[in-house]
């Protein structure tokens, strides 16, 4: 599949011979995260929603991507029944960000201002979901990320290639990697497109180690 401007993929690694992890003991294990914060902070590393690698995108490019309101009303055909009424309207009156996607269970958060949209992106709620092992995008994971690059392209035939092509990026870079972090992204009609995750190998906890994929990001 061929995009315009396409851009090369690249992964940087992070902590990848480092164990930055303090004893079992340390650690909920159901989070993966430290139980006392204030213990020796510096040398943990969080499991879950690191920070992502820069990997060349431009940041903070301001590009208005679509109206807001083409954008609510297209998401209301397509994802409107899992958007939570509360999310709804502490979005439309500027006191949060995020929408939440009940039955999904999925997370929407939105960069705009009262006219356009600037970044949207697409993560999971699903604290089992985000600790499961392996790359496999489970069936609501597909749907939301779908439905939102759709209303970008509004052509579910050529979202449906992206989303393919970018997923497969993105698990050829995390199956090269022992440990860190890796984003697969790719520009199609002037927006980038990314999907990012990590791979955890030395935490002290067994089951903290494994391939955890965060979401997709549209700027």
């Amino acid at each position: 599949m061929k995009y315009l401007s396409f851009v090369a993929l690249f992964a940087l690694l992070n902590s990848v011979y480092a164990k930055p992890y303090l004893p079992a003991e340390y650690y909920d294990p159901i989070t993966c995260q430290l139980i006392d914060v204030n213990k020796n902070t510096q040398q943990s590393q969080e499991v879950i929603h690191q920070h992502e690698p820069y990997v060349g995108i431009p940041l903070n490019r301001n590009k208005k991507l679509i109206s807001y309101d083409k954008f609510m009303n297209s998401l209301e055909v397509s994802l409107g029944e899992y958007i939570s009424d509360r999310s709804r309207w502490a979005e439309r009156e500027g006191i949060d960000n995020s929408l939440v996607l009940n039955e999904l269970n999925g997370i929407l958060k939105i960069i705009r201002d009262n006219r356009d949209i600037y970044n949207v992106s697409y993560s999971t709620l699903d604290l089992k979901n985000i600790l499961k092992k392996g790359y496999h995008i489970n069936n609501n994971e597909m749907l939301a990320m779908l439905e939102v690059i759709n209303i970008f392209i509004d052509d579910k035939e050529k979202s449906s290639e992206l989303l393919e092509e970018l997923y497969e990026r993105y698990i050829g870079q995390i199956s090269m990697i022992e440990q860190g972090s890796v984003m697969a992204f790719l520009e199609y009609d002037g927006m980038y497109f990314s999907m990012s995750g990590t791979k955890i190998a030395f935490h002290p906890l067994e089951q903290c180690n494994g391939s955890y994929l965060y979401g997709i990001y549209i700027e």
